[in-house]
């Protein structure tokens, strides 16, 4: 299901963020006709001259012992199934960590019962 590889996805780029020690709160309720998911951790964050470009293909900061880039697919692979689902995505800047809020319309990713 694309909404879970969408918070799965955020949630490990929250794990590795953290060093030593962190949080991470994961936060979803309806806000009007959209479902909001808040993914909330303290870790490095993501400096503010970097927002327009994290969600590009090919966009990393993570690299193996031997300099090697990770595939920078992350991401933009989170913002097209937000795209896909007629959703938006927000990073935020708090004094610690980063903040992405995702709202979905409800009727976007509401199973039917038929």
């Amino acid at each position: 299901m694309p909404l879970l590889a969408l918070l799965n996805n955020l949630t490990a780029n929250s794990v590795e963020a953290i060093t030593n020690k962190g949080e991470i709160y994961i936060n979803v309720f309806e806000e009007s006709a959209y479902t909001c998911f808040v993914i909330k951790d303290s870790g490095k964050g993501v400096p503010k001259e970097y927002a327009s470009t994290i969600f590009e293909t090919g966009y990393t900061t993570k690299y193996t012992d031997q300099g090697v880039a990770a595939t920078g697919i992350g991401l933009s692979h989170v913002k097209e199934i937000i795209h896909a689902l007629e959703g938006q995505i927000e990073l935020q800047f708090p004094e610690k960590g980063a903040v992405f809020r995702i709202l979905i319309p409800t009727k976007n990713i509401r199973k039917r019962v038929e």
